[in-house]
């Protein structure tokens, strides 16, 4: 079924879905583990970004503002 698949976007496509099924082979493990350590940065930074939200509402949310009118 995915060499039938595979067949079908080569002859649909052509030389680009040639290129376009050759790319996917030939860079399908290396973006894997890119995305993978990607889907860790994230994380990493979601965490970051929460504590840092935590600290902003522990610093201003303590603090009432007053304005005046003139």
């Amino acid at each position: 079924m995915i060499e039938y698949c595979l067949q079908l976007i080569i002859k649909e496509l052509g030389p680009t879905g040639l290129l376009v099924v050759g790319l996917y082979f030939i860079l399908g493990i290396p973006l894997k583990k890119m995305a993978f350590h990607l889907k860790i940065i994230n994380h990493e930074l979601g965490q970051i970004i929460r504590i840092l939200d935590n600290i902003r509402d522990d610093t201003y949310g303590k603090t009432t503002r007053t304005t005046s009118k003139h």
